[in-house]
């Protein structure tokens, strides 16, 4: 694995082999796809391909009273002119004013109309296709998207928000009040959303993780529930091309620590500072990181860890697995999780 490295000898390494899952911040669903930040804003989205209206995203954050939005995608870019329109399967399911939407940087329509949720989304949920037009200019864009998956997309949106079963979800909708978010993952967008002790750590860190030249990270990084603490996943330092270092730190009453992670290495267990290109997976409390040896992905590094209280006097990470592919030779072999394992040695 390609990390900074520390001596592993009074750090009390826990290499354990059991199996599971990795951190689900992405999964397809025949047309759709569901992405997720480590703090749990989601979105599903279908893309054309093609020319005028080529992408439609929903998107919903994590609060439990967070609105459900609409984002259109055009190779024009632009306001609307006139009403957004929209038909499944050849019958209307709704008309938003050009009003209705706001212009981001990049083009994009954007709206958190009530009838997203309220009239449109139903009826996108039981039909086989929508269709999206609207005037811009002197020219009228339309465009039709699949909605095959689009329900198992909300599933997996709503389990991965923990609204599965609440009066809050948007397909796995039951009678349980709306959960304490609380507790759950949120994003750092900046430095200024850290708490002081946090911050002193990660600036202080000696792999200059606070100088970034050029580069602004997008968000920062990450922070979650741990046991009676909060443990925060921070971009440290300028990235390469494809490849993002983080540090991790744990906030336990205000004493802030830099969090090891265990790691295999040929002449045996070592620890080391941070990992490349993370993702949390907060339901079951594990940590994966994919190092990759170039852009295509087909050659890297691999490693899954699990947060345990028993791991140290405040808890601390196992690893579960570490795989790696060093040859890139445009074969993905089943991607990460499918590569020769270094650790457990089968």
């Amino acid at each position: 694995m390609l990390e900074r490295a520390l001596s592993s000898a009074a750090l009390g390494l826990v290499l354990i082999t059991a199996t599971g899952t990795k951190a689900d911040t992405f999964r397809q669903f025949r047309d759709w796809a569901v992405t997720c930040s480590e703090g749990l804003t989601c979105s599903a989205s279908v893309s054309d391909g093609g020319e005028g209206i080529y992408g439609l995203s929903l998107t919903r954050g994590k609060a439990a009273d967070a609105p459900l939005g609409l984002i259109l995608n055009t190779s024009s870019g632009g306001p609307a002119s006139g009403p957004v329109t929209f038909a499944v399967d050849g019958k209307p399911a709704g008309e938003l004013s050009a009003d209705a939407f706001t212009v981001s940087n990049s083009g994009a329509l954007e709206t958190e109309a009530a009838m997203v949720a309220e009239t449109i989304l139903p009826v996108m949920r039981n039909g086989s296709e929508m269709t999206v037009s609207f005037p811009q200019g002197a020219e009228t864009l339309t465009q039709t998207f699949s909605l095959s998956g689009l329900a198992a997309s909300l599933l997996f949106l709503d389990e991965t928000q923990r609204r599965d079963g609440t009066v809050t979800a948007l397909a796995a909708k039951g009678d349980e009040p709306a959960r304490d978010v609380s507790l759950l993952p949120d994003d750092i967008e900046t430095p200024d959303d850290l708490p002081p002790p946090v911050r002193d750590a990660w600036e202080q860190s000696g792999s200059d993780c606070a100088s970034f030249g050029s580069f602004t990270p997008e968000p920062l990084g990450f922070s979650a529930t741990v046991e009676s603490s909060r443990l925060f996943g921070l971009v440290c330092g300028s990235p390469g091309a494809y490849n993002f270092y983080y540090e991790m730190f744990l906030d336990s009453g205000g004493m802030v620590t830099p969090v090891p992670l265990p790691d295999m290495a040929p002449e045996g267990p070592i620890a080391v500072t941070g990992a490349w290109n993370v993702s949390w997976d907060d339901r079951t409390k594990t940590l994966t990181a994919f190092f990759k040896g170039r852009g295509l992905g087909d050659c890297g590094s691999y490693d899954r860890w699990q947060w345990s209280e028993g791991a140290g006097p405040v808890g601390g990470f196992v690893l579960l697995q570490s795989r790696s592919k060093p040859d890139c030779d445009g074969d993905y072999a089943g991607g990460p999780e499918a590569w020769p394992a270094d650790w457990p040695k089968s």
